[in-house]
């Protein structure tokens, strides 16, 4: 569903959106959101409302030591 929605240039999504478009229900939504969230594959600025982050921004910090 993200690869889709950033293939169309879309980087933004609702929890209804998300619901249609997969066929899941609530529950089964935000425990994925959850682990994507934990991925850093996307964040929720505010309940129901997500921005999905482009796979060259999700690595974020310093490489691992020597």
């Amino acid at each position: 569903y993200f690869r889709e929605r950033l293939s169309e240039g879309r980087v933004v999504f609702t929890t209804s959106q998300a619901r249609e478009a997969l066929g899941i229900g609530a529950v089964a939504l935000i425990e994925a959101a959850l682990r994507h969230q934990k991925r850093k594959r996307f964040i929720s600025p505010r309940p129901g409302f997500y921005v999905i982050v482009p796979p060259r921004y999700q690595d974020r910090g310093a490489p691992p030591p020597d």
